[in-house]
Parts: structure tokens; sequence; C-alpha cells
């Protein structure tokens, strides 16, 4: 048997054995120290008394999903390997054999995936450009693309999240980029990145792929993952919808540092809750809560499509009874997607199925609302039009399944009475024998004259007679005892052993009779897989819109007329997430930018003020209007954007080696590479992490750039007051600041947005709010004062301030003043002679030597 292990293992050395025996799946040597160790078991050895032990550990093979999840999280591969035919009938060691390897990327069972996607993704790199896939095998989804750079890729991976990422196995530059990404890694044999390879791959499973023909690197990439997923599942998983090309789709590009900044579907701090689509999440289904965060990470860049999805969510917000009773009929829908692939995959369970056909009584209930209430919108007709009720597969579960099916097939009782007469007869078969056993122990106490005698049954002995010790002497001959326990003896007769064999023959033959109409009804419903998927695509997408009425309707947003001219014009706008967690209390502000006069705004304001979130919430506005929802404002007119780019905030990037003022720069950089006319941009305290005039250089040579260069629409919030020079020069800048009340030393911020700039930043008011002590207060407002007033600044004594400063602003210097010059400023320069002049002067060189 270990032989038999070990041959197995050698074939899956990168990944945990789960080695079936009986009802047991063990681990030995390494990977049972691993298991012990992350699902939390005993370790324990085989052969303990010999010489060399070998550890092992083992979970029962009931709870698989359980511990399977435990390792998963932990980031293992875990082959797992079955018994291949019933013990019973083996002749020698049972067959056993690898049906399946799970990986972080690879995870089908409901048990361990949220309702979020779990995307598996492939990355080749060569000097003809990147390839980029993107698979979910617990739904079908897969997308390919090819990019010229890796800054194009990055940002896809952003909006993917991948759990784990196909690499060549040779290729060291993938291989450092992604451990400085973090990204969950397995390499892949470099032979199944060719393109040779990769196409035959592809057109074996999908037939012709032309559309890819001008990628060689999406298909280098596509056919890798293609043949990872098929080698690991041993499925050819007919589920896959072939792959589509990622660049086809004409959506806003939201990179990964714009999705990190503006919070979309993740905080900063890695929460996904208080995010955008936190927000905006009101669906009834998981398919389509996957598919409104598909729509916020790729908002629509077509205004016809934008235009018909805003029409639709008109319409379900105008029809508030018609909207709810959608909802709640849709609570019934299960996640169909990924049942159906399961299905697909071959591992859907007897309760999948019973949820299926839950779901197909539910899409009834739906078109018979909706053919009773049409919608009218032209996106809302469609959709309905989509969906299919099945009804062929409807009456056929119905008429198979019980009520109640068991979560695994192992446990049998899965079809009604009537499905299979050859079923029916087995089980009467069965039950006859059972109600034989039952009433055996009331006829063998009457025989006997033993009123204690019950029947039992274990999977050791099967059935028996137990009989208590103080009635032994009463036992007949015939009679055999085979066990004894505490409360007496347990017998077995020549007659309840026939019967037993009788009864489990037919327990047998029933079982192995349902695991065939299990599959015979599993291949059936397999000739519907291409239209339930159809299906379940458009009840996710009428989900979303349901879910965008909802939310716009009650937070009060109002429907953006969208435009292709460029302009941004935002009448009382308002942070999408900050009004909620402030219940309400939030000041709105408006906004206006175009292409003609007002393409650049310089925010000026005191620190707290509002400017970040100001500018957070016409970016989001945008996205929120793209994305197919109404937007938080009185009223919008918003032209298409292309791209979103943030440079908000300050943080390192230790992996790399980037200072927090490097950082800025590759994100500016990146800015300036990529922005175009119908991109927007936020901007905000560009160059602070250098000193004063290097970073209001910086600052001033971007606004330029953007405005006369680039031509893009921009917000630039900074405390470079000087910068506000810059509307005097560009004609198309406007100055606005952030409002605020100074009493005294008292500052009351505003949060209004209004023209022109500020003289002032606040920042000693705000570090007063802050808790800063007051001693070092006053000693800011002396230094301040002296400062504007252009006085020459004394160090402190009583305190740790130890630097001194130059009056002039262009020359801030250290200052001391000299024993020499004050005896050049005191000399009588008229009075001296010229030989007494030449000695003072030999006198002050001696001082300077």
């Amino acid at each position: 048997m270990m032989r038999q292990y070990h041959a197995i293992k050698r074939e899956n050395p990168d990944s945990i054995l789960l080695f079936r025996m009986g009802d047991f799946y063990e681990t030995f040597g390494d990977d049972a120290k691993i298991v012990a160790k992350d699902v939390g078991i005993s370790l324990t050895a085989r052969d303990k008394n010999s010489d060399n032990p070998i550890p092992l550990a083992g979970v029962p093979y009931h709870a698989l999903d359980n511990y399977l999840s435990k390792l998963i999280k932990k980031g293992h591969r875990v082959a797992i390997c079955e018994q291949l035919e019933d013990p019973k009938g083996a002749k020698g060691l049972v067959r056993r054999g690898v049906t399946r390897v799970v990986s972080p990327g690879t995870v089908v069972e409901g048990s361990m995936l949220s309702k979020s996607n779990n995307f598996l993704a492939a990355i080749n790199e060569t000097d003809d450009g990147l390839g980029f896939s993107i698979m979910d095998i617990s739904t079908g989804e897969f997308s390919t693309a090819q990019f010229k750079d890796r800054e194009s890729l990055e940002s896809e991976m952003a909006r993917y999240s991948p759990t784990e990422v196909i690499i060549p196995s040779e290729n060291e530059n993938i291989s450092n980029w992604m451990m400085a990404m973090g990204v969950n890694t397995t390499p892949r044999e470099s032979d199944s990145w060719a393109y040779p390879v990769a196409k035959k791959i592809l057109e074996e499973r999908f037939g012709s792929v032309s559309e890819l023909n001008t990628y060689p690197m999406a298909i280098t990439s596509a056919g890798a993952i293609l043949s990872y997923v098929k080698d690991t599942q041993f499925s050819d998983l007919p589920h896959l919808r072939p792959p589509s090309l990622l660049i086809k789709a004409k959506t806003m590009t939201l990179d990964a540092v714009t999705l990190r900044n503006l919070e979309i579907v993740k905080t900063i701090g890695d929460s996904s809750k208080d995010t955008l689509f936190a927000i905006l999440n009101r669906t009834s289904t998981a398919g389509g809560s996957r598919k409104l965060k598909d729509w916020l990470l790729r908002p629509l860049h077509d205004l016809k499509k934008l235009n018909e999805r805003h029409e639709a969510v008109q319409e379900l917000f105008d029809n508030t009874l018609s909207r709810r009773e959608i909802k709640d009929i849709l609570k019934g829908f299960q996640d169909v997607e990924r049942l159906v692939s399961r299905l697909g995959h071959g591992s859907i369970s007897p309760r999948d199925l019973d949820s299926l056909r839950i779901s197909l009584n539910t899409l009834k209930d739906l078109k018979q609302f909706l053919s009773e209430e049409p919608l009218k919108s032209k996106l809302m007709k469609r959709l309905v039009k989509s969906i299919d009720t099945h009804k062929q597969v409807s009456k056929k579960l119905e008429e198979a399944l019980v009520e109640e099916p068991p979560l695994v097939l192992r446990d049998g009782g899965i079809f009604k009475k009537g499905y299979s007469k050859e079923l029916d007869d087995l089980r009467a078969r069965a039950s006859s024998g059972r109600e034989w056993v039952v009433a055996l122990e009331t006829e063998e106490k009457t025989k006997t004259g033993i009123p204690k005698i019950k029947v039992g049954y274990n999977r050791v002995f099967g059935y028996y007679l137990e009989v208590p010790k103080a009635y032994a002497k009463k036992v007949p001959e015939h009679y055999h005892r085979k066990q004894t326990v505490a409360a007496g003896d347990r017998y077995i007769t020549p007659e309840l052993k026939e019967k037993e064999t009788s009864i489990l023959r037919a327990d047998e033959r029933s079982q192995a009779l349902e695991t065939e109409l299990f599959k015979e009804l599993r291949e059936w419903i397999m000739d519907f897989l291409g239209s339930l998927q159809a299906t379940t695509i458009a009840v996710s997408k009428i989900d979303g819109i349901c879910s965008m009425a909802e939310v716009s309707q009650s937070n009060n947003y109002v429907r953006p007329e969208m435009s292709d001219d460029g302009a941004l014009s935002i009448s009382d706008g308002r942070h999408p997430v900050i009004e909620v967690l402030r219940e309400g209390n939030y000041i709105p502000n408006s906004l206006q930018l175009d292409n003609k006069q007002r393409q650049l705004m310089i925010l000026t304001g005191p620190n707290m003020g509002g400017k970040s979130t100001y500018m957070r919430q016409t970016a989001l506005i945008s996205v929120m209007a793209q994305s197919g929802c109404f937007v938080p404002a009185s009223s919008a007119r918003l032209g298409m954007v292309d791209r979103v780019f943030t440079r908000v905030g300050a943080h390192d990037d230790l992996v790399h080696g980037h200072s927090t003022f490097m950082v800025e720069m590759l994100e500016l950089a990146n800015i300036l590479r990529n922005a175009t006319p119908n991109s927007l941009v936020l901007l905000d305290e560009i160059g602070r992490g250098t000193s004063t005039f290097d970073g209001l250089a910086l600052a001033w040579a971007v606004a330029e750039q953007l405005h006369a260069g680039k031509g893009v629409k921009t917000l630039f919030a900074t405390h470079y007051h000087q910068l506000t020079d810059v509307s005097k020069i560009l004609d198309k800048s406007v100055n606005c600041h952030m409002q605020a009340k100074e009493d005294g030393h008292e500052l009351t911020l505003m949060h209004r947005v209004a023209e022109g700039p500020t003289d002032a930043s606040f920042g000693i008011h705000v570090a007063k709010m802050a808790g800063v002590p007051e001693e070092v207060l006053e000693r800011a407002r002396k230094v301040l004062n002296n400062l504007e007033e252009g006085s020459t600044i004394e160090v402190s004594k009583a305190g740790p301030v130890q630097s001194v400063f130059s009056t002039d602003f262009g020359g801030r210097t250290e200052t001391k003043q000299n024993p020499v010059v004050d005896e050049i400023k005191k000399m009588d320069l008229m009075n001296l002679t010229p030989l007494q002049a030449l000695e003072k002067l030999h006198e002050i060189q001696q001082k300077l030597l």
C-alpha cells in the first residue's frame, strides 16, 4: 500500500496528497506534518514501534470540504486520491488514483466560496508583449488579452484580483514580478506556453478562435490556463465559455492606484465594508452581486449601451412596486451560475439539483409576474426575453427528486417513489426485510420468554439479538454468540443472517442504481447547459439593475444626463459612502469642468477642509454614472470619461524599495503618459515629499502639461498658494477653495467649495484641533508671524526648536551673525587712509584664515 502511495505522490510532488483509505483521507510524511498543523488535528504515526515510524494524519471522508477549505486558505495545492473500485470486490490492493487537484484558483465547492468570483489567471511575457488570461471555473467565465506593458496588465490584475496565477516555470522575471506584487503563483512547464501548442488546445476545446489570431500572446496565456485546468480537474469542463477578448469591451479604465484610492470594492485598509460596492449592493442573488461588482470595476464607455442601462434603471426606479416584487421573487433564485458549473465539472450534488429545481420554479413566478406587469425599456425587454424557464428540466426534476434530497450522493434516498420501478422494487425488498426484523423482536420475546431481548445493528456484525446477562440461561441453543458487551451478550441466528444478507444486498443494489440514475439525470440536464447559463446571466443583470434602482431611490440619487462633449457639471454633489456613514449629515458641493473654460481647477484650503473628499466624490460620481447607476446630486450632466487617474494620499512601497516621494512620482509619470482629453485626473499635494521649491516647480510644470500639453480635466488640490497664479497664465484654469471661518485662534471648517483662491492653509488651527500642546502652537504662531513680517527668527532656548530662518522666502538658509561682518559694518571708510585700509584688510584676512 505504501508503495502505491509513494508512486502517486511522485506524480504530484507539489501537492498535499489526500490518500483515501476506507472512511478516511490519510496523509503521510511531510504532508501529514503540514496537515496536522494547518487544520488543527493530531499527528500520529504509522508503524509506531518500528525504527522509522511514518508521520500520519487523517481526516474523515464526510468532512473533506471543511478540512480542504482550511488547506486552500493556507495557500496549499491538494491532490485528492480516491479508491477507484469497491474494496469488497477488489482482488488484492484497491486501485487508487488522483481524481482532482484543488488549488486556490480551482475551487468549485459552494461551501468554500463567497458570493464573489474566484479568478484563476495566467501571465506570459516575451519580446512580443504580455499575455493575460482570466478564468473562473466556478462560473465558466473565460477572457484573454494582450498588452504592451506591465502597467496595463497590472490594472487588469487589480480589477480581477485572482487568487492564483499560472506562470511559465523558467521565467524568473515574471516570478520576481509576481512575488513583488504578493501574488500566489503556480509555475507551469514551458512547452504548454508555446503558441502552436496553446492554439491547438483552444481549437480542440472551442473550435475556431480566429478572433484571437492577431493576439499571439493572448493565445499562449489562454492555452496555458485551459491546459492547467484540464490537467488538474480531469475534465474538459464543458461549462467553460469560449475566451472573449478583454480589449473589445468599451469600458472606463480604472488602474490599481485608482481602485485603491477611490475604495470601490476594497478600502485602503483592505476591508470590504464602507466601499462604493457595499453601499450600492442591494442585490437578491449571488450572480447579481457579482454582476454589479463587475459593472463598477468596468464602467461603460459606450454612450448607447449606457443610455439603455440608465433607461432600465429609470423604469424600475419609477415602478417601486414592480421592482420590489421582482427583488422578492429573486430571493428564491439560488446561485445557478455555480450550480451549472458544478454540473459541467461533474461535482454537482443531489441538493444542488434540488436548488436548481427551486430556482426554475422561481423563474416561472418571475415570468408570470412580468407577463402581468410587462417592462418596456429596451434592455429589460431583451433580458426578460432571454429568460428560459426550462419547463422540461423543471418537470423532470419535480418527477425525480424527493422533497429534501441528501447533501451527498452516497447517502441515497434521492429519488421519489414511482421514478424507477426497479428502484421501487429494491426499496420494497429492503423495507420488507426491515419490517421482518422489527417483527422478529416481538416474536423472539414470545418464543424465548426473555422480555428484554432487543434487535440491533452495527456495521461490524450486522443485525444481532441482544440479551441481558440476567437472562443468559434462557438463551436458545440455535443462538450463536458474537459479542459480549457491558449490558449483556449479542447473538445471531441463521435466519437473521439470511434476512440481513437479503436486506444489505437490496440496499447495495438500490444505492448503485441510484448512482446510475443520478448520473443519467445529470447527463440529461447537460444538454441544457448553454441555455441555463444564458438565463442565469440575464437574471444576474436584472438583479443588478434592480439593485441600482433601489439604492438610487432610497439614497435620493438623480439620473445623470450623459454626453460626449467632455463637460462635467454636478449640482450639489455628495460622496456616496461618506453621506451614508454620516447618516445624511453631509454638505453637498457643486462642480463645473469642461474643455473650453474650466479644464483645470486649482483647489486650495485648510487641511481637513474637504478637498480630498470633494475630488473623490467627483470621480465616484463619474464611475457610478458610467456603471449605469444614478448619482448623489440634485442634477448632473456628465461627459463620458475614458479613464480616471488619482494621485492622492502618501505611502511608501517597501517591497519595490520606493520612498513615498518616489511612489508619488511613479504615479504621476503614469498619469502624464496615459491621460487623454477624455480622462479625469485627481491630484492631491503633488511635490510635498521633497523641498518646497522642487515641489512647487514640479506642481507648476505638471499643471501646465495637463492644461496645455494634454488638455485633461484636472482637479489639483495644493497648499502651494503660489500655484494659484497659474490661472493668470493658463486660460482654461480656475481657482477654487474650501471655505473656513477664522475667529481668533479658533477655526470652523465649512466644507463648502467657493470660487477663488485662499491665502492661508490654517495649519496651526488644524494642529490645535488635533490636540497639539498649546506651548508648541504658541511658538508656531510666533515663528509664522516673524516669517510673514520678514523678520529673523531667534532660536527658542525653552523648547526643541533649533532652526534659525532667513527672512527671504527665496533663500531661506540658516544664518549666524559673524563678528567679522560686525567689524566691517563699524568701519568709518571715509576717514581711513589707504595704508590704514590695507592694514585692516590684512587683520580681517588673518581672522578668516
